[in-house]
């Protein structure tokens, strides 16, 4: 699964973190709550990527760190059979939401998901 959000997935990361058939990448400001998800912890099976970012990230560095690493590990395991991928959308990384300093903006969410189903097929979203 794939979280875009301003606060890191520490519920799913759980859930997926002891399961060496699931696949779990975060994208999230850090430092803010709850304060977990740091780059070095890859989960028991290494089968977790936690991609903290700074505050204030604007639209093209979060770009470019999607597109840098999130993009390269969902085509690397969209090539299993039967591989699904869920995606955790929140908004709270937009620009105008007061509970970050993220400075996203709509459009980049419409941007990440038409990449996201061009990496993986449009049927496994």
């Amino acid at each position: 699964g794939v979280v875009f959000d301003v606060h890191h997935g520490n519920g799913t990361e759980d859930i997926v973190k002891d399961d060496p058939t699931l696949r779990y990448i975060s994208t999230h400001e850090s430092p803010l709550y709850p304060g977990t998800g740091p780059a070095s912890f890859t989960g028991p099976h290494h089968n977790i990527l936690n991609l903290p970012y700074p505050s204030a990230t604007t639209s093209a560095s979060y770009l470019a760190l999607f597109r840098d690493k999130v993009l390269p590990e969902l085509r690397e395991h969209a090539a299993a059979e039967n591989a699904l991928l869920v995606v955790s959308a929140g908004y709270d990384a937009l620009g105008a939401d007061f509970l970050s300093t993220s400075l996203l903006e709509p459009e980049d969410y419409g941007v990440m998901m038409r990449e996201v189903m061009e990496a993986v097929g449009h049927r496994r979203v």
